[in-house]
């Protein structure tokens, strides 16, 4: 007889029976959301009251566990006293890093590239240099001299792009008197230099000329140099002197 209540009709004999009795189960269901796995038993089947095996949500690389679908916040977790069928899904999120890009040297330049990104995310940075400036390369977490390159987002990164103001050369000469310096001058883009004239016994200035000198006071100072370019002194012979004999 299958049915719980029964009875008994048109009795001839004694009966004896037994009534027969099992206890309930239940299934406990762990499921793996997006980037996270699950170690220990994922379906488990548990009688009434009792515990299940516990598990825990283990994230993949470059993810981060969050929770579990029903509000549990630790990764490991055991059920205890078992009344109902569960299913819980472990949740994870992919991490994010921030990549910051300084600027060093002399020059100047503009960069990008600079943000927040997920975990793997190739990353292009770009500095571009400003005017009279060049672009000397990259250090820190980044590498080369190109203006562009990548960096691939698995941690907090710090890239340094380094700009130099470019250089040129000033070549003084002097006639019939002496300039100081009188060596070529490395100047920076933008930059000014001055010169020291000072003429032979019996003469003086005459001219000083090139590099956008201007001015008639002694020292001269160059315009700000944007190209290489020479400065010229001459000097003259003074009226009623007399020369000696190796001046002409």
């Amino acid at each position: 007889v299958s049915t719980a209540t029964r009875t008994e009709t048109n009795v001839t004999a004694n009966k004896s029976v037994v009534a027969a009795f099992r206890i309930n189960n239940y299934t406990l269901t762990y499921i793996a959301g997006a980037g996270c796995l699950i170690s220990g038993a994922t379906s488990q089947t548990v009688n009434y009251g009792a515990s299940g095996t516990p598990v825990t949500a283990v994230p993949n690389t470059g993810y981060s566990f969050t929770g579990w679908t029903d509000n549990v916040s630790t990764a490991t977790r055991t059920e205890t006293n078992v009344t109902a069928n569960k299913s819980v899904v472990a949740a994870c999120r992919i991490n994010n890093y921030t990549l910051t890009i300084n600027k060093a040297g002399t020059g100047s330049g503009t960069v990008t590239g600079a943000g927040t990104y997920d975990y793997n995310t190739s990353v292009t940075a770009t500095a571009s240099q400003s005017v009279g400036s060049v672009f000397s390369g990259w250090s820190g977490d980044c590498s080369g001299i190109n203006n562009s390159t990548s960096v691939t987002m698995t941690s907090n990164k710090t890239c340094t792009a380094t700009f130099n103001l470019k250089t040129y050369t000033v070549t003084p000469s002097a006639t019939n008197c002496s300039i100081s310096p009188s060596t070529p001058q490395t100047v920076n883009y933008g930059a000014t230099t001055s010169f020291t004239v000072t003429p032979n016994s019996g003469f003086k200035v005459s001219s000083v000329s090139g590099c956008g000198i201007t001015s008639s006071s002694n020292p001269y100072t160059t315009t700000t140099i944007s190209s290489s370019c020479s400065v010229s002194a001459i000097c003259g012979q003074m009226t009623g002197t007399l020369l000696p004999s190796n001046q002409t």
